[in-house]
């Protein structure tokens, strides 16, 4: 999960920077770790795909799409859909929270000097 709380912090400043291919990293990085665990703590794998899965689905999609008009909200849904999945399983103390300032030194190049990962 520490891995995933990474991710999704530079999910957050990726998309906020509107760069396209940073941000879809992200979110592959982030399916990779979430597999990851559910192969170490299987019996979480149903919390997971009815909460968090649909979320981080949807974010692919806004992602795939570069759609800077939906991030924000397909952002706050994945939030809350983490949050459900801790409640789910019986963790409502992990609590997350978007991210209030960049704590990473890694800035995104902007996507004109990349090319798209399509």
């Amino acid at each position: 999960m520490i891995e995933i709380g990474y991710r999704y912090g530079e999910l957050h400043w990726s998309g906020s920077d509107q760069n396209w291919s940073y941000a879809h990293y992200q979110v592959q990085k982030i399916e990779l770790a979430l597999e990851n665990a559910l192969e170490r703590r299987p019996k979480r794998r149903g919390s997971t795909e009815a909460t968090f899965i649909p979320a981080l689905n949807e974010m692919a999609r806004v992602v795939r799409e570069h759609d800077a008009a939906r991030f924000g909200e397909a952002f706050e849904r994945m939030t809350a859909a983490c949050n459900a999945c801790h409640a789910a399983e019986q963790v409502p103390s992990f609590y997350v929270v978007a991210p209030e300032a960049r704590y990473s030194p890694i800035r995104s190049m902007p996507d004109e000097m990349v090319p798209d990962p399509q």
